[in-house]
C-alpha cells in the first residue's frame, strides 16, 4: 500500500483506493484501482463550495481546496456566519449570516449563540439558494449548502473537521454530550462525507490539510511564544501572560491595526502573513483547541498547549485527541492557568503531527461523488503522493496542484 521515494510517503493508487474503500467509499475505490481515475481536469462540471464562517479553521481549509477544486472544475464559493477575522482571498457568489458561536470569558454563550443566530433567516437562505445548475455540493460544515443540495435533490459530499464525529473511533472527552454529536450530525447533514483529524482514527478520516503558506515557512525556534486566544478577553489574558519567563506574541481580532506592548506581552491584530512569520519562529504556541492551528504547529514541531473553550464541544473532543498525541492540555481556564502556563514554558516539549493529507488527491477523491452526466476529460495516469511526513521537504507543486 505505502510506497517510499524522494523522502515521501507515498500512498499508491490502489492503497488509495483501499484507504477510500472499506465499506464508505467503494465506487472510489474501483475507480482509483483499475487505473483509469489519474487525475482529472473537468470541462463542464460545476461545483458548490460551502464555507463555515465560525472563525478561521474553514477559511485555512479553503484557501487549499478552492484553487485545487478550480483547476478541476467550474467553482462557485459560499459562506455562512461571521465570525471570521480574515478575509477571504477568492470571490464569493454568497454570503449568509448562517450560525456563529458568541463566547464570554472563555466559555460559548448558548443565550447570546442562539439570539445572533435566527434559525427563520437560515431556512429562508436554503429556500432561496438554487442549487439545480450544480453537479456537486461540497460542504465543509457549512449548512446553507447542505441542505440546499439535501431538498433540491443534488448530489453532495461533506468535507470537514466535523465529519470525522461521525466514527466511533474519534476520541472524545470522558463524558459525552449527545445533544452536540446531534448538533454535528444535523447542522449540516450530507450523506457521504470525507473527515479530517490530526490522525486516521477511522477509515473515513484523513489526515489535515496544511496550507502552502505553512508548508513553504523556513523554520526556526527563537524565544517568543505565539498565542491565539480569540475567546478570552484580553484584559483577563494579559495579566495571566505578564510577567512569565517568556515573551509572547498575541495575536487578537479585537486589535484593529496598531499593536501594543504590555511587559512581556505584544499584542498584535490578525493578519495571515505576520502570523505565519511569527509562528515559524516561535518557540512554542499557546492556543485553544481548534483543528487548523494546532495542526500547523505540530508540522512545523512546535511545543503546543491547548486550552479549549468551554462548553464547545468539538474543541472538548480536540482536547482529548490531542492529549493522547503527548500534547498539554489545560481543560479550565481558572485561578491555576498562570501556574500551568509557567510549568508548561518549563518543559516545553514539542509532538510531531504524523501525516498530512496533499489537496490534489482529496480534490480528485471529492469529484467522484459528482452526478453521473457531468463531463470530466481525462489525462494521463501518474502518482500523487496523498501523504507526507511533516520533517521531510515540502512537496512540489505539481505534487499538490
Amino acid at each position: 500500500m505505502v510506497a517510499r521515494g524522494s523522502g515521501l510517503l507515498r500512498l499508491s493508487w490502489g492503497g488509495l483506493g483501499e484507504l477510500f474503500g472499506r465499506g464508505r467509499f467503494p465506487h472510489l475505490k474501483d475507480s482509483i484501482t483499475r487505473g483509469s481515475y489519474g487525475r482529472v481536469s473537468l470541462v463542464a462540471m460545476r461545483i458548490l463550495y460551502g464555507i463555515n464562517g465560525t472563525g478561521n479553521g474553514h477559511r485555512s481549509r479553503a484557501l487549499e481546496l478552492v484553487p485545487a477544486l478550480s483547476r478541476r472544475a467550474d467553482l462557485d464559493v459560499i459562506v455562512s456566519g461571521t465570525a471570521y477575522s480574515l478575509p477571504m482571498p477568492f470571490p464569493l457568489k454568497a454570503e449568509y449570516a448562517g450560525f456563529s458561536f458568541a463566547y464570554r470569558r472563555g466559555r460559548v454563550d448558548l443565550r447570546q449563540s442562539i439570539q445572533q443566530s435566527r434559525l427563520s433567516s437560515v431556512i429562508r437562505d436554503v429556500r432561496g439558494l438554487d442549487v439545480s445548475c450544480y453537479d456537486l455540493v461540497v460542504s465543509d460544515f457549512e449548512p446553507v449548502s447542505a441542505w440546499a443540495a439535501r431538498t433540491g435533490g443534488r448530489p453532495v459530499i461533506g468535507v470537514s473537521h466535523q465529519a470525522s464525529f461521525r466514527y466511533p473511533a474519534v476520541p472524545r472527552p470522558s463524558r459525552k454530550d449527545h445533544l452536540s454529536e446531534w448538533f454535528m450530525r444535523t447542522l449540516a447533514p450530507t450523506p457521504s462525507a470525507i473527515g479530517l483529524h490530526y490522525a486516521r482514527y477511522a477509515p473515513g478520516v484523513l489526515p489535515p490539510i496544511i496550507r502552502e503558506r505553512v508548508r513553504e515557512l523556513s523554520r526556526s525556534f527563537g524565544n517568543h511564544i505565539v498565542v491565539y486566544l480569540p475567546a478570552i478577553e484580553l484584559d483577563e489574558l494579559v495579566p495571566v501572560l505578564a510577567g512569565q519567563a517568556a515573551p509572547f506574541v498575541v495575536f487578537s481580532p479585537a486589535v484593529d491595526a496598531v499593536a501594543y506592548r504590555a511587559a512581556n506581552v505584544r499584542v498584535e491584530p490578525s493578519s495571515d502573513a505576520n502570523f505565519a512569520d511569527q509562528l515559524a519562529s516561535s518557540s512554542g504556541v499557546l492556543c485553544h483547541a481548534g483543528f487548523e492551528l494546532p495542526s500547523e504547529a505540530m508540522y512545523l514541531g512546535k511545543p503546543l498547549l491547548a486550552c479549549p473553550i468551554g462548553r464547545q464541544y468539538e474543541q472538548q473532543c480536540n482536547a482529548a485527541a490531542l492529549e493522547r498525541l503527548g500534547v498539554e492540555v489545560i481543560w479550565d481556564w481558572d485561578a491555576s492557568v498562570k501556574t500551568r502556563i509557567a510549568e508548561w514554558i518549563r518543559l516545553r516539549r514539542p509532538v510531531h503531527l504524523p501525516e498530512v493529507t496533499h489537496v490534489g488527491a482529496l480534490a480528485d477523491a471529492i469529484l467522484s461523488y459528482a452526478s453521473p452526466g457531468a463531463t470530466r476529460r481525462r489525462s494521463p495516469n501518474r502518482p500523487v503522493a496523498p501523504m507526507l511526513k511533516p520533517q521531510s521537504m515540502a512537496p512540489s507543486p505539481e505534487q499538490v496542484a
